[in-house]
């Protein structure tokens, strides 16, 4: 398996195992030519007491190279063509997850009888506030360290999207 597919598969397991632990589904789009993977979902109970069945759209994104950092982003070159796509208005709100691995690929994963790590994490961004590109190849994006994908980050962003605010 090419390192792409390899850090691609790891990316999903990594949302998969925050989401299984979180209660939430994670539905694999068969194809994602509007650059979506997989769309997670739960039924969240709204502050007036309804139910809601709260949906986001995720583009996945993993790498293993060495990024430019500062305190408070990581900057991550995307293609143009998932960034419009990702920013396009939708039914559903569009994000992207970012899974950052070590440069070494044999400090990716330790597993053993008592654990499984999956070394670094993933990060998210929202689309919703992004301006138009005039790039034709690849734009830099800043995602915020403070947007560490986890169980209790994917149910607050579910949350406000029964509450219908915008990320």
């Amino acid at each position: 398996m090419i390192d792409t597919k390899r850090k691609e598969e790891l990316s999903l397991s990594y949302l998969n195992a925050i989401c299984a632990y979180a209660g939430i589904a994670v539905e694999p789009q068969k194809h994602d030519d509007d650059s979506i993977d997989v769309i997670i979902k739960k039924r969240i109970t709204r502050k007036d007491g309804r139910l809601y069945s709260a949906q986001l759209a995720v583009q996945l994104k993993s790498t293993s190279m060495d990024l430019i950092e500062d305190n408070n982003s990581i900057h991550y070159s995307l293609k143009v063509k998932n960034y419009n796509d990702l920013r396009m208005q939708s039914t559903m709100q569009q994000l992207l997850f970012l899974l950052v691995l070590p440069n070494d690929e044999n400090n990716w994963i330790q597993h053993s009888i008592e654990q499984l790590i999956i070394r670094r994490c993933m990060y998210w961004l929202s689309f919703s506030d992004t301006e138009e590109t005039e790039n034709t190849d690849g734009i830099t994006l800043l995602m915020p360290k403070l947007q560490v994908v986890s169980s209790d980050t994917l149910l607050a962003l579910l949350q406000k999207v029964a509450e219908e605010e915008i990320i």
